[in-house]
């Protein structure tokens, strides 16, 4: 008797590639697919543990067995995730081959699949010479080439599900395109984005200030989004981050490999460091709380990873609420200083009941996700008081000559005048010994 299994995936990538890819998997989990993608089945707590037990080996011995139990944690739990899986997807190009991980991964769905390589998928971004060892095992698989500037979403997951043979009707991609401009400021620090053409949301003014702040969830916009009912409210902390500029000193910096002369190509994409930290962060805000984590996402914003996370919160409403969270840490333009953004959106169930909310939210999730690269942190601005000062001190001089006419006139002493006008003039003086902020 031959037993059909329903398709499920395994997603191949490098962490260049996570924001596309991730827009992949929430579209092919949309139409049903069973899919096994890190971000979304290694959270924050597996992480933290593997990453425990590497500082206890360390602590105990030395970085070389440290490192060599963190990669048997690792590989076991995708060997083990391979094995459960029926078909594999491969995002390939030469960070993906030059990734030990990466390299493990296409060689254990080799094996798992040895005799028959429709079962394994590629799509490049782009295509590119890979290593002799790597290009053997992905080569006379069914294949798919894409532009690394901009790869079409909609057919990559057209493909993927005409190879797996799963129907297509519950897929549609909603775009991203920027309609309603707006500015924010907290605490003297100015941030401006964009809202796309499908959030329908009160005000539309292009110029609105908006100064209602929630105290635990900062300014809140409402409305739908592609019929979808959302929530965002956006946070901003200037000079106050969860990661200091020191640890982001090594931080993630997303190679440039459009110009490979160019100095991108020197910063290295430290996955382990920068990664590790946030998703520690990420453990902690949950830490205490009724929130269910149900992905941890490395987020691009320009050439600088930073964290989104995925959660429902089960206390809000009769189903609940699914959430995606942004936490853009970033430098202040003007005094260098490390700022933060929480932007989070909040996604409540319809009264008809017609869709879950996490189905909801999957049809969305990629616009979220080019929304967030429409923000920009324009940082404190730099406020002089020497304008100030110098009206200030000209108001005085003008309210001493009156008063010098004054006295004058019912006959007050000149000697003591005389005194008087020559303090008065020396106000402008000793007010520009004072330093401008």
């Amino acid at each position: 008797m031959n037993i059909t299994l329903e398709p499920r995936l395994f997603v191949s990538y490098k962490s260049e590639d996570s924001q596309f890819v991730r827009a992949v998997v929430e579209q092919l989990m949309l139409s049903g697919v069973q899919v096994w993608f890190a971000e979304y089945n290694l959270l924050s707590g597996d992480h933290i543990q593997m990453e425990n037990i590497y500082e206890q080996i360390l602590e105990q011995s030395d970085s070389n067995a440290a490192e060599k139990k963190y990669a048997e944690l690792i590989g076991e739990t995708l060997r083990t995730a391979i094995g459960s899986c029926t078909h594999g997807l491969a995002f390939t190009n030469t960070p993906w081959a030059e990734s030990v991980y990466c390299n493990q991964e296409i060689k254990w769905l080799e094996e798992q699949f040895v005799h028959d390589k429709s079962r394994v998928l590629q799509v490049c971004l782009p295509r590119e010479t890979l290593p002799n060892h790597v290009q053997k095992l992905v080569e006379a698989r069914p294949t798919l080439i894409q532009s690394a500037n901009e790869p079409d979403l909609d057919e990559v997951v057209r493909f993927v599900l005409s190879e797996i043979s799963q129907p297509s009707e519950a897929f549609r991609t909603v775009q991203f395109e920027a309609a309603q401009h707006y500015e924010i400021v907290e605490q003297g620090a100015w941030v401006d984005f964009w809202l796309g053409r499908q959030f329908d949301v009160e005000p539309r003014s292009t110029s609105e200030h908006f100064d209602q702040i929630h105290p635990e969830r900062g300014r809140i916009f409402s409305g739908r989004f592609a019929g979808v009912p959302l929530t965002m409210s956006v946070q901003v902390s200037p000079g106050n981050a969860m990661l200091s500029s020191w640890q982001l000193s090594e931080g993630m910096q997303k190679p440039d490999r459009l110009n490979v002369s160019g100095a991108g190509m020197q910063q290295s994409l430290d996955d382990r460091r920068v990664n590790a930290l946030l998703r520690r962060e990420a453990g902690n805000w949950f830490t205490g709380t009724d929130f269910q984590e149900r992905g941890c996402h490395l987020f691009w914003h320009g050439r600088s990873g930073h964290l989104a996370m995925t959660f429902l919160d089960p206390t809000d409403g009769p189903l609940g609420a699914w959430h995606r969270r942004y936490l853009l840490i970033l430098e202040d333009p003007n005094s260098g200083r490390i700022g933060q953004l929480n932007i989070d959106f909040q996604i409540k169930c319809d009264a008809s009941g017609q869709t879950t909310t996490f189905q909801q939210f999957l049809t969305i999730a990629p616009a979220l996700d080019q929304l967030m690269n429409s923000f920009n942190y324009r940082g404190v601005k730099k406020h002089t008081i020497v304008p100030i000062l110098f009206v200030a001190s000209f108001t005085m001089l003008i309210g001493g000559i009156l008063a010098v006419l004054c006295l004058a006139s019912i006959g007050f002493p000149w000697n003591f005048l005389a005194g008087a006008v020559s303090g008065l003039l020396a106000v402008p003086a000793i007010l520009r010994r004072v330093r401008p902020l």
